[in-house]
């Protein structure tokens, strides 16, 4: 009986097992958490320095046709989005560099495209000086020359390059939050299933524990049974031999009465008498 509840009350290990591995998935989980927000965080910055990318082209083409209508119409209100233009540019260009330098370092593109940005806003100032210089037919014949739009081009070519950069590292990460996506919905079926595992084995164990207690509460009921019977049976006995001396009176009839009553005490049922003074039978 010892022996059982011992081992019903051993620490299994399996269980121990069971939690070790459910923290390990936890861990790992929190790890693919932790990398797919990264991920997104480095798409947000990507998907943002397109955008600038494509605010930066608006504002050049903006001020290009600001020029163009000036030009062709002698009308300072057609001036407005060349105006609004290079009250933007800086701003966003600005904007632009500060992305680049925390997405992707490329911020000597960005600086290169600058370059070319501010060429062709020279070069928008220098026909609209001439055109309020009174030499409309030169300010038109630089811009038939191609000048401006050969630097529009490189702006256009620089422009797409980083775009097209920007966006195969958005699809890279992509590829990879869905990897880490994937791996997430494994491991937290895996997780659930483990933890299933080991609230499974702890209710085994439970019930093993609570089997083997019933299981000793009902050995030490028969064994109390047993021994109550048995207490019983001798006080019976005892009573006999009692009847049975005292009615044939001697010295050693005496003394084994006496040992009789000895026994039937509570003390004498209990074991033997050890050290015990005989009675006087004298």
């Amino acid at each position: 009986m010892r022996n059982r509840l011992e081992a019903s009350f051993a620490r299994p290990r399996s269980v121990y097992a069971g939690f070790g591995l459910l923290l390990v998935m936890l861990v790992s989980i929190s790890v693919f958490i932790s990398r797919q927000s990264s991920l997104y965080a480095e798409i947000q910055q990507f998907t943002r320095q397109q955008a600038l990318l494509s605010r930066v082209s608006a504002d050049l083409v903006d001020a290009e046709t600001g020029q163009r209508g000036y030009l062709l119409t002698n009308e300072k209100s057609y001036l407005g989005p060349y105006q609004a233009a290079l009250a933007r540019f800086d701003a966003d260009f600005n904007a632009l560099s500060d992305v680049a330098d925390g997405a992707s370092g490329d911020h000597g593109e960005i600086e290169s495209l600058r370059g070319l940005a501010n060429e062709k806003l020279a070069e928008l100032r220098a026909t609209i000086d001439l055109h309020d210089a009174n030499k409309p037919l030169e300010a038109l014949a630089r811009v038939r020359a191609g000048i401006g739009k050969a630097i529009m081009d490189r702006i256009r070519e620089r422009a797409a390059r980083l775009n097209a950069l920007q966006q195969q590292r958005i699809d890279a990460r992509l590829d990879a939050a869905r990897v880490d996506g994937n791996v997430l919905r494994v491991g937290a079926v895996a997780a659930v299933l483990a933890e299933l595992a080991v609230a499974m084995a702890s209710i085994g164990r439970l019930q093993n524990q609570v089997a083997a207690i019933t299981a000793a509460r009902d050995e030490l009921r028969e064994a109390n049974t047993a021994l109550s019977a048995e207490a019983q049976r001798r006080a019976q006995l005892a009573d006999q031999l009692q009847g049975y001396f005292l009615g044939r009176p001697s010295p050693m009839s005496a003394l084994i009465v006496g040992g009789i009553v000895e026994l039937k005490s509570p003390a004498g049922i209990a074991g033997p008498l050890h050290g015990r003074a005989l009675p006087n039978v004298a």
